[in-house]
């Protein structure tokens, strides 16, 4: 009997194993945090009635009609999102002590402007947003993205800095600097790069504007 009992308990162990594992997860990596909110606004569902609201690394965000959310992530960098919105943030990591770290945020529908910090300025630069027609590289700078009307083409303007390189299967154009722009038909490549007038700027800027 002892015996037995002796040759079951590595196994009892082993099998017991995997579920302290599972209860010892790793914790959700914080993104960032809510700094402003307009209007009515969602993380995971759920509404934002104030800023400071945490945001981990998996969160969806959403805003409604006239909404805009501002997010601060851990490197300093920002991005507003504006009405009738999506963004999930597929990962977020800024290790300024080990100089390293990785972003990609996907902007599921609404327009959106970002400003990069610390992880953009990482030797690979290794800051991307997804959106439905295009991902976005970016090396440094201020930018926007999104539509201007009902049924427009998809565009990107820099607003500041360094530039962005803009990609899908069908083609990719580099915005070398401020005031260049591009507009992307769905299943189509991205447009050559073209300077955008004041008035289209403006325009592109009251779409994730605060009141």
């Amino acid at each position: 009997m002892h015996r037995r009992a002796i040759f079951l308990l590595p196994i009892l162990v082993a099998l017991t194993l995997p579920a302290c594992a599972a209860d010892k997860k790793a914790p959700p990596v914080i993104a960032g945090h809510v700094s402003r909110i307009q209007e009515s606004a969602m993380l995971n569902g759920q509404a934002l009635t104030q800023k400071g609201a945490i945001v981990h690394v998996g969160d969806t965000l959403s805003t409604g009609k006239e909404s805009r959310l501002e997010l601060r992530f851990t490197d300093g960098g920002t991005l507003v999102l504006g009405e009738n919105g999506q963004l999930v943030v597929d990962a977020y990591l800024y290790d300024p002590v080990k100089i390293k770290g990785n972003s990609l945020l996907s902007v599921a529908q609404g327009a959106f402007k970002a400003t990069t910090a610390g992880i953009a300025k990482l030797e690979d630069q290794p800051y991307k947003v997804r959106t439905a027609v295009a991902t976005i590289g970016i090396r440094g700078t201020t930018f926007w993205g999104g539509g201007l009307g009902e049924g427009s083409d998809y565009n990107v303007l820099v607003l500041e800095g360094k530039g962005v390189v803009v990609e899908n299967q069908q083609g990719k154009v580099e915005l070398a600097g401020p005031g260049l722009g591009t507009s992307i038909k769905a299943g189509g490549a991205p447009g050559a790069p073209v300077v955008w007038s004041p008035e289209r700027q403006a325009e592109a800027a009251a779409t994730v504007s605060f009141k």
